[in-house]
């Protein structure tokens, strides 16, 4: 039986993180959601979604619970399923990775009393609803394919995001915060026991970024102190999520000289443990964070509005990298 409480943390936990801590003319900067997307792409597949793949989905939503599973036939006889949100819209921006977002337009009723749907990335006009799904419907999109599907081949199951969770868990007490929770603590605990296998590749650094960033954000959110708030790094040309205007222009001279940043010259800032504006090169910025990897897991371990989507890619980045590793180091004649 799944558990109706919607609890203000359920309501909260989705929140979207378009920070940067690199310049937006440069490739190596802090992951855009596309790069992230991209990188989480590399291990995933389309298979049918397991639980892991529906907790991520539930970084979609503002409220899981209002997620109404449909399913309905294509004109190939395929049948595509996923979760809408019915009469609104879903934010692009928090759809997680494995996960695409179209939305569905509902024509009038023809001379036979039928309704005719159709299919695109984002649409507008004669909106009905907004929906996510792990299949790439682009191609079919693209050919014209989904212009016409009859009404009547359209269909919600009368499950919700967290009615199918429930059935998947087969635990009769299901509780989504609970499960989010044990979920993250033990998925960023053993990352934090792989940390060994990990290698500083482009997407394990684009994963590393998006976690620390995302944390950071949580943290300024909940009125709280990040215990990782000095990897908050900024380009000198805009470093206005510093909030540097709250400065006296003696401190800020006095952090600038102490710290030794050079806006003119340092690519990115950040400030220290003790509060000083240290500048940083792209390659400074990039192994602050290497060095401070565990740091982050630990962090994100303990963010309680932290995104599934980027637990998972943390997770799924350390177990490749600890299945690659162990391969890599046996040997023709070991038999494990």
């Amino acid at each position: 039986m799944t558990n109706q409480n919607k609890s203000a943390q359920a309501r909260q936990r989705r929140r979207s993180s378009d920070g940067r801590f690199a310049d937006e003319d440069k490739q190596d900067s802090l992951p855009s959601d596309t790069k992230i997307q991209q990188a989480a792409s590399l291990l995933t597949d389309d298979t049918e979604p397991d639980f892991n793949q529906l907790l991520t989905a539930t970084d979609a939503f503002d409220d899981p619970y209002e997620a109404r599973h449909i399913e309905f036939d294509m004109p190939d006889g395929t049948t595509v399923s996923g979760y809408a949100l019915d009469d609104d819209r879903i934010d692009r921006n928090k759809v997680p990775a494995g996960w695409h977002a179209y939305s569905v337009m509902e024509s009038d009723s023809d001379e036979d009393g039928e309704t005719t749907l159709s299919i695109d990335r984002d649409g507008y006009v004669n909106h009905r609803m907004d929906f996510i799904t792990t299949e790439d419907l682009s191609q079919r999109i693209d050919s014209g394919q989904l212009t016409e599907i009859h009404g009547d081949e359209w269909g919600f199951t009368g499950n919700d995001l967290v009615d199918d969770l429930a059935e998947q868990s087969d635990d009769e007490d299901f509780d989504l915060d609970i499960e989010l929770e044990e979920k993250r603590h033990a998925m960023m605990d053993a990352a934090i026991r792989d940390l060994i296998f990990f290698k500083q590749d482009e997407e394990n650094m684009t994963a590393l970024k998006a976690a620390a960033w995302q944390t950071i954000n949580h943290d300024e959110q909940n009125k709280g102190e990040s215990a990782i708030g000095y990897l908050r790094i900024v380009p000198s040309s805009n470093p206005a999520a510093l909030h540097l205007e709250d400065m006296s222009e003696e401190r800020l001279e006095e952090a600038r000289l102490n710290g030794g940043w050079n806006p003119d010259k340092d690519k990115y800032v950040r400030f220290t443990k003790d509060g000083d504006l240290e500048g940083l090169s792209y390659t400074e910025a990039d192994e602050l964070i290497w060095d401070n990897r565990q740091r982050i897991l630990q962090a994100v371990r303990d963010d309680e509005s932290a995104n599934f989507g980027t637990v998972s890619l943390l997770h799924n980045c350390f177990n490749r990298e600890r299945q690659v590793r162990e391969h890599d180091y046996r040997t023709p004649d070991d038999k494990r």
